[in-house]
């Protein structure tokens, strides 16, 4: 997951000067790295499928089913694609994503929070997927 590093770290970088960028990278990666290990494990998907959508099956090609039955695991990765909508949304709305007539001012805190939640999701895809593949 090289380029999700990359994505990553371009993200991080922008948050200081250009947190409308960071937004728009922050929702780069989070795609990235569901659509990586929905393709890596065979999985179909559209190049119009909403994000939460691939969110949701990327978290079902990760988790086995008695994780996600315990311990109302389900909210996590229903809270996690309801994220993803909203960073999209968010992304749609303020970010550098979109040409605008008004400049739309962003805080930084609020690209900050945004960058940090979806660094949390995908930190846990990752991991998941990673210890996936080793018991497989």
């Amino acid at each position: 997951m090289t380029r999700a590093k990359t994505i990553w770290r371009r993200a991080t970088e922008r948050l200081q000067d250009e947190p409308d960028g960071a937004v728009t990278v922050t929702r780069t990666l989070l795609e990235t790295v569901c659509k990586k290990i929905l393709s890596e494990t065979g999985e179909e998907f559209g190049a119009q499928d909403k994000l939460s959508h691939l969110c949701r099956r990327a978290v079902s090609v990760v988790l086995p089913s008695t994780a996600t039955a315990r311990n109302n695991f389900p909210r996590f990765t229903q809270a996690a694609a309801s994220l993803m909508d909203a960073i999209t949304d968010y992304r749609n709305d303020v970010s550098d994503a979109h040409g605008s007539a008004d400049e739309v001012a962003i805080d930084r805190h609020h690209a900050e929070y945004a960058v940090s939640l979806a660094g949390a999701t995908v930190v846990f895809l990752v991991e998941c997927y990673r210890t996936t593949k080793i018991t497989a």
